[in-house]
């Protein structure tokens, strides 16, 4: 039942997993009045998988209290087996940073991240080949954090000895590994965006593409969208390193082959469009295009309407009727850049009412 579960997790039908889990915790108990340690076992394993449902599904809160009450769980059986629950402690403890990180309590995240970084490391050193994955996913989602949080230099550090990690693994094992390595270099060369290094963003952003590229003509489904991401990632390269010709091309072949990804998957990527349109508009501006950012900004701003309440971006939508306007008014069209005005003032105002207390205490605060 608990596999089933797991099972259901993947494929996101979350009311059928959460069913199958308690009946799962019910059978655990019955078990554990027969074979304690069996039982309380299989109870913190289902407790687990709980807590990750919670996670998804956004209740975080129970999501944290189950995941603490799983880490007691396994201490406490580690206390007369302690290598033999070791690798059980060091999953939950990245699962619990991964839930912080999601509610932005970062600290408690790179503390949880730091014990579970511990014990891989502790594991890998007496069985490399079963642990090294496990550490190269805990380096990697704490170098996520310190990159998330401007800790440029210790994200770099652990990225490359992640990337080291999945590159011996990717040889013996590629069609299971090549893909965490895309992923790898994906945001290496992210980062090294933040920093300014285009030209080692670049290259790395290459290596992600042709790996991801080999793996979406395999199966669509799993890959495709990792590869439009990467390329939209390298687009915005070259918007911020002005090859503005190279950006507008790769974009147009982004909304492209999303536009494909959905008629092929019945998936509706609105977010991933409406970013997209709205980063061709900009990059048009650029080389002068006014007429045809009109058409990207109008298209971006249409997508809106069909990304869900909760993931609307606000602020590129007000950024977006801004830009839309300035193009209008290139091309004189002075009416459009008007009604867009008129739109954008009261969203600008209710922004600024939002915002000012933070300006104010930022402004102080210098």
């Amino acid at each position: 039942l608990n596999n089933f579960a797991d099972l259901y997790i993947e494929t996101k039908n979350y009311s059928e997993c959460e069913k199958l889990y308690k009946m799962a915790l019910s059978c655990c108990e019955i078990s554990a009045k027969y074979n304690l340690e069996l039982g309380e076992s299989q109870i913190a394993s289902v407790k687990k998988g709980m807590a990750l449902l919670n996670s998804m599904n956004n209740r975080f809160e129970e999501s944290e209290l189950l995941f603490m009450a799983v880490l007691q769980m396994y201490q406490s059986f580690a206390e007369s087996s302690p290598l033999k629950y070791k690798s059980e402690i060091a999953d939950v403890q990245n699962c619990m940073a991964n839930l912080y990180c999601k509610l932005e309590r970062y600290s408690e995240a790179e503390e949880m991240y730091k014990l579970s970084l511990d014990n891989y490391k502790y594991l890998a050193e007496t069985d490399s080949t079963i642990y090294c994955k496990d550490l190269a996913m805990v380096q990697s989602n704490l170098a996520n954090l310190f990159a998330l949080t401007n800790r440029y230099s210790e994200a770099n550090e652990l990225y490359l000895s992640a990337l080291e990690h999945y590159t011996i693994l990717a040889q013996t094992f590629p069609s299971v590994y090549e893909p965490h390595l895309a992923q790898i270099q994906n945001n290496i060369a992210n980062l090294y965006m933040a920093i300014n290094l285009y030209e080692e963003s670049e290259i790395m952003y290459k290596a992600s593409i042709i790996i991801r590229n080999r793996f979406s003509k395999i199966n669509l489904n799993a890959y495709g969208k990792e590869l439009i991401d990467t390329k939209k990632n390298l687009a915005y390269l070259y918007y911020k390193a002005q090859r503005y010709n190279e950006s507008e091309n790769l974009y147009k072949n982004c909304i492209e082959a999303y536009d494909s990804l959905m008629q092929q998957t019945h998936q509706q990527y609105c977010s991933e469009l409406f970013y997209c349109n709205y980063w061709l508009g900009r990059t048009m501006q650029q080389s002068n295009k006014f007429q045809e950012s009109v058409v990207a900004f109008r298209a971006s701003l249409d997508l809106y309407e069909g990304i869900p309440d909760q993931e609307k971006p606000t602020e590129i939508y007000w950024q977006c009727l801004y830009y839309l306007m300035s193009s209008y008014a290139q091309v004189k069209n002075y009416a459009e850049a008007y009604s867009c005005g008129e739109v954008l003032l009261p969203i600008l105002k209710a922004y600024y009412e939002k915002k000012k207390k933070k300006w104010m205490k930022d402004y102080v605060n210098q």
